[in-house]
């Protein structure tokens, strides 16, 4: 946890292509590209980790990181983990799979952060929920909204 696997841009490049062609196999659905931390067009040492995974075929979109956009992320979150919770009808929800176990593991670990209670303590570990709040406040423009009766 909160450390990584140590592995290199090839080699999440490759598992990221491997992922993708499991899904368009399973679910025969095309995989968009998907939001990445900023930080990985940085260069360093003349290149950056983008650089290198597109480099074997696997390319982001830059996730939004603008003024404030940590705590309205996070209030996305929340707000639709409320509506799933109290089942509201009115409001988008979030659920989880099992397959999601960093974020099933990391969520209720989560604290505020001391010197901001809108925002969360950035010390523990948020990557999978930085990923989910990248995925939650992209513009969905080429999905369809779908109606799910409980």
């Amino acid at each position: 946890p909160n450390v990584g696997d140590g592995a290199t841009s090839k080699q999440i490049a490759d598992r990221v292509k491997k992922k993708d062609a499991e899904i368009v196999k399973r679910h025969s659905n095309r995989v968009h590209i998907g939001p990445a931390d900023t930080q990985i067009y940085e260069v360093r040492d003349g290149t950056s980790i983008a650089a290198e995974m597109a480099k074997n075929f696997v390319v982001w979109k830059k996730a939004y990181k603008g003024s404030g956009s940590r705590v309205a992320g996070w209030d996305i979150i929340r707000t639709r983990l409320l509506a799933a919770k109290e089942k509201d009808p009115e409001s988008g929800h979030l659920y989880f799979t099992k397959r999601a176990r960093h974020h099933i593991r990391v969520i209720p670990l989560m604290q505020t952060n001391t010197q901001d209670s809108e925002d969360l303590d950035t010390l523990l570990e948020d990557h999978p929920l930085d990923s989910l709040r990248y995925g939650m406040t992209r513009k969905f423009t080429l999905l369809k909204r779908k109606v799910v009766r409980m």
